[in-house]
């Protein structure tokens, strides 16, 4: 059994969706850090500054991470690679990955697929699709469902799932 310990105050984390390590953010100065705790207890500062852990996905392989930065959408690799925007927008909105492995981001009145088979989906005409007016929930622990609720009452919900949208009230 190993025990570690790290000297650090957190301001926020959550385990890596493979339970490899887990995402924190720490105070570096007056500025918000992230930085991974990896399984052998090394930690690694990411290159991003003042992104909240809860808007960071962790792509299907573990290697690389996507967010929203203003009004780009960025990559950048847990093993420290400078971050690359990939997608920029006024009404666009960084959601994770798709179960293979491409990028999903709300981009106007659709969700968008950004890989090697990239792929358009409309949001449904009754489903608010303004991006300040949604949130991002997450995904299923096996990566295969992304969920975003409407933000005004939360009491709608769209389940994004292989190449389909699905629409709830709760």
């Amino acid at each position: 059994m190993a025990v570690g310990a790290a000297s650090f105050s957190n301001i926020g984390f959550g385990w890596l969706p493979d339970s490899s390590g887990l995402l924190l953010e720490v105070r570096l100065a007056s500025q918000v850090a992230l930085v991974v705790v990896e399984r052998d207890f090394s930690i690694r500062t990411l290159p991003l500054r003042n992104v909240g852990a809860a808007f960071v996905h962790l792509s299907p392989d573990g290697t690389t991470f996507v967010t929203q930065v203003g009004n780009d959408i960025v990559t950048f690799g847990r093993d420290g690679r400078a971050p690359m925007s990939v997608a920029t927008g006024q009404d666009v909105l960084a959601i994770g990955w798709d179960d293979a492995g491409q990028i999903l981001m709300k981009d106007g009145a659709s969700i968008r697929a950004i890989g090697a088979t990239p792929y358009t989906i409309p949001f449904p005409a009754d489903f608010v699709s303004d991006a300040k007016k949604l949130a991002v929930i997450g995904s299923s622990p096996d990566g295969t469902v992304q969920v975003l609720v409407a933000r005004e009452d939360f009491a709608r919900a769209l389940f994004i799932t292989g190449k389909q949208l699905h629409t709830t009230n709760t």
